[in-house]
Order: C-alpha cells, then sequence, then structure tokens
C-alpha cells in the first residue's frame, strides 16, 4: 500500500512542479531553432518560380537553413539592443539536385533573394 501524503508535502511537490515545469518549458524555448518564416516564404515562391518555368532541375523541399539560430540568441541580441534579424541567410533545398538560396534583409523591402545555384551535395 502506498502512503499517504501530508498535506504540507502535498503542497510542496505542487509548488515545486510550479516552479520546475515553466523552467523547463523555458530551456527548451531558448535551445529551440528560430524558423525566420518571412524568409522562408520568399524563399520557397523563388523556388516555386524556378520549377514552375522549368529552370535547372526540380527542388522539391527546404531542408536547411544557416546560419543557425536559436530563440535564446535572438532574445540576448534584443535584450543587448541589437537587431534580432541575421543581416544574410542560406536556404538548402533538396529534390533533383541541390540548390542553396542566399536571401539579404533589406531594410525597405524585407527579405529578397541575391543568389542561387546548385552544388554538389
Amino acid at each position: 500500500m502506498i502512503p499517504r501524503l501530508s498535506r504540507r508535502s502535498r503542497l510542496a511537490a505542487l509548488a515545486i512542479a510550479a516552479i520546475v515545469g515553466p523552467a523547463i518549458a523555458g530551456f527548451a524555448w531558448l535551445k529551440a531553432e528560430h524558423r525566420p518564416d518571412e524568409a522562408i516564404a520568399v524563399a520557397q515562391a523563388f523556388v516555386d518560380q524556378l520549377n514552375a518555368r522549368g529552370e535547372g532541375c526540380r527542388v522539391d523541399r527546404l531542408v536547411g537553413i544557416a546560419p543557425f539560430q536559436t530563440n535564446g540568441n535572438r532574445l540576448r541580441r534584443w535584450v543587448s539592443g541589437r537587431g534580432v534579424e541575421v543581416p544574410e541567410l542560406q536556404m538548402e533545398f533538396d529534390g533533383a539536385c541541390p540548390l542553396r538560396v542566399t536571401l539579404r534583409l533589406s531594410s525597405t523591402q524585407g527579405w529578397q533573394v541575391v543568389k542561387h545555384g546548385s552544388h554538389a551535395g
């Protein structure tokens, strides 16, 4: 038979859970990869146009973004008063051949494709 916990023990366990649970969730969020949705949408639209025109080989899916950013890195830059967006990103796409799309952040026009090319896998 399992011994019954006292009221004080139950409250202590609840208090610990109330502190540890959010702390673990916060740590996981800080370490999670940030996915720049706007930049991904621009790169995907560009790749879709290349596929529609039949230029080069068919590209199917996004496989990577460089440089890798965590939510914690962005929070740290924001707290120190620096811009949180990286000025240049490289998106790696895969399909019939690998394709790298380089985007730069413009202060007036947002993300723009500045370079693209197929490369060795």
